[in-house]
Order: structure tokens, then C-alpha cells, then sequence
């Protein structure tokens, strides 16, 4: 690959992890402009000319997309490579890019089928590497099947590796690179590298007015700035500002009324978790794995502890939740699909975070524990909560449990227990 080629200087950081023996994993992006797509091109052009029977795959949550970006762009990387077409490589479509040295590049929808749960297309595969564009549009369970297949073809001794880039979405990516690699917890394995549109010296300025110009705050944030920590959607019913005060609130005073909210339910859950309030101040927790007569255990320490009342308490009374009604005779349980007490709500649960939604919008809230984990658990579930389109009977709904879960990679049980607190009020 002789051709002078310009690069950024994110884009040589990132091809340093691409060509050592150790990441396996980098996510590469953040904004537009930050030359993803390119980087993506490049290194799966390298691989495949300088070496012989490699197999990498480029893919992208829908065909079309990938042929009229990716591929287009692959085109021109390797027109300035001076690689040329029916000479040293051949063009098929719905196939991909076939090198004279036995080397090749497979182009794939990755779109995920609910018909087709164990995503069979990818399962037979045998990749070197792959580089997925726009991977922050993709279903984590695709990628997680594209994982297996890669490092099965490989004659070079090199590690298999998977390139993903995209801009920011608070999915999967979200949590698996961006917070991780944040928090300082991401796998030695893996990195991340932000690239933003003032990491490129070689943007026209009409591109970057079109970036700076976006109207949509959101998308603006998202697209232009490269904020991961971008204001939620019209539809969220919590603001993020104010999902963050919720840890400095320190105005909410301390209550001599204990309570205690709980989500020990087994049906979709993935711990539980349980909350001790001082009025409206979270003072304690426990979260621990679906273990009932644990969780039992710690409600019972905790009422002793805090001197609560079993009126004080509410708790989540599907599945094994319906436990508590002989050990807290007088508790609240709380059904999630029941009518609620009033107002046009879809049910039950609906009403509380609601209710839940305008305590925090107003800084009614303050949890107090330092626990970072926790509290970034905290955030994502509370970031979830949408409004959610109403059928024709006029009803407000929320973003389905099973949405949520889809996208958090988890079940909310963080967010839930705080939402059956509303229901105890302040007596």
C-alpha cells in the first residue's frame, strides 16, 4: 500500500490497537466527522491486499445502507490506494470484494430477525475480522453472534479483531464501551477512542456549518458535539439534568418516617433490590441475585434497623413477590397491571412513574449513597422511562418493560422499586 494517503491523528491511534496482538475489540468514533467510516475502509483493505485467504465482513444493521455509504466509500479508498477493479480485486454485489490473492471482504445485513433468534446467516461464518459502520444502530445480539465467528480464519498469527464505529446512542455501546471505558472498568481487551469532527483538519467548513446548524437539540448533541451524555428525547419523562441532581439534592431534609420499596418479583427481573428511605431521601439499599429468601432476610433487617412499619412498605406483589403477603401482613403490594387511582394511565405502574417522574423533574428526590456503580445503574434505568405511543382509547403509556430490557442489555430493577415508593405518599 504505497499511495500517500492522508490521516488523522485519531485515526493512527486507532490503527496502532488495530495491528497489535492484544485489543480485540475497539469501538472508534463519537460525532460526525471524525473519519469512521474511512478508518473502517482502510484497515479491511489492508488486511485483505497485503495477505492472502483472509475473510473480513463489513456489515450494517440494513443492506441497502451499507451499499450506499460503506461501500461507496470503500470504492474510494481503494481508487487512492491504486487498487483497481477486474484487476486486483472483483465486485459482486450481495457479495462482496474478491482479491487476486485468495483474500476477501464480505458485505452482510445485520439486521437482527425476531424469526431467526440465533441469527443463523452469521453462525456459519469463519471470519478474520470484522468492521461494522453505524454499530450503535445494531441489535447487541447480532454482534454478539458476529464475536464467535471471528479469529476462525486466520493463517497470519494475528489475533481476530472486530472495528465498530458510530456516533453516540445511549444502547448497548453506551454501557459495553463508552461507560466502561469512562468508569476505567473497560476489559484489557477491548478500547475506545473518541473522534470528533475537531479531531479532522480536512472538513470543508459548509460540512461543519451543516453540523453546527442542526436544529434538534438532541441530535445536535448526538451528531455534532459527540456527547454520549446527551439530553434524552422529547419522549423521556425524566430530564437528564435532573436525574443527575437527584445525587446532590441535599435540600431534601432527613425524616423521622422510614419506608421501604422493594423489587423482589422473579418474572423478567435480573436482581433485586431493595430501597430504605427517610421520607423522600434514599438511605440504605441492598441489590443482590434472585435469591427470595435472601431478599427477605434484608427487608426484615431493615424494618428492625429503621423501625418501619409494614404500612411503610411497598413492594412489587407479582411473581415471588406475592411471598411477602403472609410475612408483611398490612405491606402495600403493588400489581403492576391493576387500574390506576386515578387519571388516564394504562395501569398501575404507569401512574407511579409518572408521579415518580415529576418528583424528580422537581428535585423532590435525593439519593444519598456513594456508589458509583449503582448510581450509573440508576441513571440508565431512569433514562429509559418514555412516554410510549397511546392506542386509540387516548391512554399515557410507557416504554414497554420488555423494550427496555432489549435495549439496557438488563432488566430495570433499579428504577422499579423507586417507582412503588409513590405509592406510600407520606403517611
Amino acid at each position: 500500500m504505497k499511495s500517500k494517503i492522508e490521516w488523522l491523528d485519531k485515526q493512527l491511534k486507532a490503527w496502532a490497537y488495530l495491528q497489535d496482538n492484544k485489543t480485540k475489540e475497539l469501538f472508534y468514533g463519537g460525532a460526525g466527522g471524525g473519519g469512521k467510516s474511512v478508518l473502517g475502509c482502510r484497515w479491511v483493505i489492508n488486511e485483505c491486499f497485503t495477505a492472502p485467504n483472509l475473510r473480513f465482513l463489513i456489515g450494517r444493521k440494513e443492506l441497502k445502507n451499507l451499499k450506499d455509504t460503506t461501500v461507496n466509500t470503500m470504492f474510494e479508498e481503494l481508487q487512492r490506494f491504486r487498487i483497481r477493479k477486474d484487476v486486483h480485486y472483483k465486485y459482486r454485489e450481495n457479495q462482496g470484494f474478491k482479491f487476486n490473492n485468495g483474500s476477501e471482504i464480505l458485505t452482510k445485513d445485520l439486521s437482527y430477525l425476531p424469526s431467526d433468534p440465533m441469527v443463523t446467516e452469521l453462525g456459519s461464518l469463519e471470519l478474520t475480522g470484522a468492521f461494522v459502520d453505524e454499530a450503535t444502530e445494531c441489535d447487541e445480539r447480532v454482534i454478539d453472534v458476529l464475536k464467535t465467528r471471528i479469529g476462525r480464519k486466520n493463517e497470519h498469527g494475528k489475533i481476530g479483531k472486530l472495528l465498530l464505529v458510530g456516533n453516540p446512542v445511549k444502547n448497548w455501546t453506551y454501557r459495553e464501551y463508552y461507560r466502561k471505558y469512562v468508569d476505567g472498568n473497560l476489559d484489557s481487551s477491548k478500547m475506545y477512542i473518541s473522534a470528533k469532527k475537531e479531531h479532522n483538519r480536512f472538513l470543508s467548513q459548509d460540512y461543519l456549518d451543516n453540523l453546527n446548524n442542526i436544529k434538534d437539540k438532541q441530535l445536535r448533541q448526538r451528531i455534532s458535539d459527540g456527547n454520549w451524555e446527551y439530553d434524552d428525547s422529547e419522549d423521556a419523562l425524566i430530564n437528564y439534568d435532573s436525574i443527575i441532581s437527584m445525587f446532590s439534592n441535599v435540600h431534601v431534609k432527613n425524616s423521622d418516617k422510614h419506608y421501604i420499596s422493594a423489587d423482589v418479583a422473579g418474572y423478567g427481573s435480573d436482581m433485586f433490590v431493595i430501597y430504605v428511605w427517610a421520607g423522600w431521601k434514599i438511605v440504605d439499599y441492598w441489590a443482590g441475585a434472585k435469591m427470595p429468601d435472601v431478599a427477605l432476610q434484608q427487608i426484615d433487617h431493615f424494618k428492625t434497623k429503621y423501625s418501619v412499619p409494614n404500612y411503610r412498605i411497598a413492594y412489587d406483589a407479582d411473581g415471588v413477590g406475592n411471598l411477602l403477603q403472609v410475612r408483611l401482613t398490612g405491606a402495600i403490594g403493588v400489581i403492576n397491571n391493576h387500574k390506576p387511582f386515578t387519571g388516564n394511565y394504562a395501569n398501575l405502574k404507569t401512574e407511579l412513574y409518572y408521579l415518580l417522574s415529576e418528583k424528580i423533574n422537581n428535585n423532590e428526590i435525593y439519593f444519598s449513597i456513594n456508589d458509583f456503580k449503582f448510581k450509573n445503574f440508576l441513571i440508565e434505568d431512569l433514562q429509559q422511562v418514555k412516554r410510549n405511543k397511546a392506542d386509540n382509547d387516548g391512554k399515557l403509556y410507557i416504554k414497554p418493560k420488555q423494550d427496555i430490557k432489549k435495549d439496557l442489555g438488563r432488566s430495570p430493577d433499579f428504577s422499579d422499586p423507586m417507582a412503588y415508593r409513590i405509592i406510600l405518599g407520606d403517611k
